[in-house]
């Protein structure tokens, strides 16, 4: 019987199955080029965090490799792609139309980009704000009419719960804010992806002396988001500094960039000793502590950091995936 660790016909073959079940979560059909760079390694069914994977080394794909087995897949109709020359598109068999509506979405995708940058310009006169990256269905190009705009923001060192409040009453007067209260106050469906639709979703903050993400959340399913969250607005590249502080990705994603010079940059949460406590920001963080603490889910906040998602995906898109990876190995 197949199991997920068992090599379908051999392991180039598993890791693209693997990249393009993981894209099937979420209804996205992948170009070659995407399928190279989403190449996900074998360890991951083993171990959920990069300190417990016990193979360092994550061996590459290359794009010669990447062509070969996308053909031999395809003849194998495991796969499918979109019949025309040029960038085509590859999905699992029987999920053309996922393919369709991607070609038919692009239109979408641009508009919700334009929003996106006009946003991210907006948040950059707060002069705190070092950074604004978008990251979600948007980032993923995979965008859709009633999606809201998802946001990370990195902020002068001790300058963080006091940066956000000044960006969350910002976005609040403008009418597009989207907080837990959004959803709380809209209990059915359709008038609740009304309210989120194109609203500003500022769900996670990093102080730019801690762009790491904490071990816990490091997994398979972060590390994509990583890789797919992309600057808007960047004038220090601390994009640069973030895919290096977050290198770990590689044990899930080896395909993927990482800038190879060390950056002068803190890789912990501890605030150097030359800069004095800022009262002020201490005192923001008190007061927004204290005014989350009946609303607080699964939401991770700290001094430097703070990850605004209710709903942890990680279980969801785990079983998701195995569940996908199960069906294409019992056709193999």
């Amino acid at each position: 019987m197949f199991k997920p660790d068992t090599p379908i016909g051999d392991p180039f073959h598993q890791a693209i199955l693997r990249a393009i079940c993981y894209a099937d979560i979420f209804n996205y059909p992948l170009t070659r080029k995407e399928i190279y760079q989403n190449v996900l390694r074998h360890e991951l069914f083993a171990n959920t965090a990069n300190t417990n994977i016990t193979n360092k080394k994550a061996r590459k794909i290359s794009e010669k490799d990447c062509d070969r087995v996308l053909e031999a897949l395809v003849e194998q109709k495991l796969i499918i792609d979109s019949g025309f020359q040029g960038d085509k598109l590859f999905c699992l068999k029987g999920r053309g139309k996922i393919i369709r509506r991607r070609e038919q979405s692009q239109t979408i995708q641009q508009k919700k980009m334009n929003l996106a940058n006009k946003a991210a310009q907006t948040l950059a006169k707060i002069p705190t704000i070092q950074a604004v990256f978008i990251t979600g269905s948007v980032a993923a190009n995979n965008a859709k009419q009633q999606d809201d705009l998802d946001f990370m923001i990195v902020t002068k060192h001790n300058w963080l719960w006091t940066t956000r409040f000044f960006a969350v009453l910002l976005s609040k007067f403008l009418g597009v804010y989207r907080g837990a209260d959004n959803d709380i106050n809209c209990t059915k469906g359709k008038l609740r992806k009304q309210k989120q639709r194109d609203s500003w979703c500022l769900n996670i903050w990093l102080d730019e002396y801690a762009l790491q993400i904490i071990p816990e959340k490091q997994n398979f399913y972060s590390a994509h988001e990583i890789v797919l969250a992309k600057p808007l607005i960047d004038a220090h590249n601390l994009h640069q500094k973030y895919l290096l502080e977050n290198a770990w990705v590689r044990e899930y994603l080896p395909n993927t960039s990482i800038p190879q010079k060390r950056m002068e940059i803190a890789t912990s949460h501890i605030i150097p000793k030359e800069i004095n406590l800022n009262l002020i920001e201490w005192f923001m963080y008190v007061v927004e502590r204290y005014y989350m603490r009946r609303k607080r889910t699964r939401e991770y906040v700290d001094r430097s950091a703070a990850f605004f998602h209710p709903r942890d995906m990680f279980p969801y898109v785990e079983k998701q995936f195995m569940k996908r990876m199960w069906a294409v190995g019992s056709k193999s």
